[in-house]
C-alpha cells in the first residue's frame, strides 16, 4: 500500500527515510536530548551528518551517520553508525519487521569505526513502528505485538559487536493518526555504554579539518 491509497491521513513513520529520520531526531531539541543525552556525551556537541569518510586517513568506505565533537576537543569525537528497522502494516500482517537482518550490517560498520580509533563509537537501532492499522483505529498506544516484539528484542544483542561499541535501542510508535514523531511513544533500551580510548592524532587531525578547527 503507497501513502496515496492509505486510508490515514499522516505518513507512515515506516515511510521516513533513514537519512531524513536521523535529520529530524536530531534537529529537533526535544528528541535530540534523548538521543544525545547519554553518560559520557557531553552537552553542547557540535554534530555533523552522513560524513563521508574518502578521504580518511585509513582506508574505509562509506559515511560517518552521526559525528559528534565537543566544542575544541577534536580528540573526543564520537562515530555513530545508525540503522532503521521498520515495522509497517505489512509486518503485523506478515509477521517479520523490514531490514532486521541489515542489524548484521551495522554492527560490522560500528566495528570497522572502532578499528579506525574514534574516542568513542556507537551502535544505535531505531525502531519506527507504525501501529495504526493493527490498532483497527481505536483511540490506543499499543505498539508492537508480543511476537514482533520478542523477535526485534532477539536480534538486537552485543553479540558481533567490538567490546567498546556502545549499543542503545530506540522504538519510535506510531499507534494512531497523526504526525510521525507527534502524539505516539518513545523508549529507549541502553544495551552497553561506549568504552573510550585514546583517538590516534591522525584522526583527530582528520575531525578539526573537517571541522575547520585547525
Amino acid at each position: 500500500m503507497t501513502e496515496l491509497d492509505s486510508p490515514f491521513r499522516f505518513p507512515s513513520i515506516a515511510n521516513i527515510p533513514e537519512g531524513e529520520l536521523v535529520e529530524r531526531l536530531i534537529g529537533n531539541p526535544h528528541w535530540r536530548g534523548r538521543i544525545l543525552g547519554l553518560h559520557g556525551i557531553p552537552d553542547g556537541v557540535a554534530h555533523r551528518l552522513m560524513v563521508p569518510l574518502i578521504d580518511f586517513p585509513k582506508a574505509l568506505s562509506g559515511d560517518i551517520d552521526i559525528l559528534l565533537v565537543p566544542p575544541d576537543r577534536a580528540e573526543l569525537s564520537i562515530a555513530i553508525e545508525v540503522k532503521r528497522v521498520k515495522v509497517a502494516a505489512t509486518a503485523f500482517a506478515g509477521g517479520r519487521p523490514n531490514k532486521l537482518k541489515e542489524i548484521a550490517k551495522a554492527y560490522q560498520q560500528a566495528n570497522r569505526l572502532a578499528e579506525a580509533g574514534f574516542s568513542q563509537v556507537y551502535c544505535f537501532l531505531l525502531v519506527v513502528v507504525d501501529s495504526r492499522s493493527n490498532n483497527e483505529g481505536r483511540f490506543s498506544y499499543e505498539g508492537l505485538t508480543t511476537s514482533l516484539k520478542q523477535l526485534i528484542d532477539t536480534a538486537i544483542s552485543i553479540e558481533g559487536l567490538n567490546d567498546r561499541v556502545g549499543l542503545v535501542h530506540f522504538e519510535f510508535v506510531q499507534p494512531i493518526d497523526d504526525e510521525p514523531l507527534g502524539s505516539g511513544t518513545y523508549g529507549g533500551d541502553m544495551k552497553r555504554l561506549a568504552i573510550p580510548v585514546d583517538q590516534p592524532e591522525e584522526v583527530t587531525a582528520w575531525i578539526a579539518r573537517l571541522l575547520g578547527m585547525s
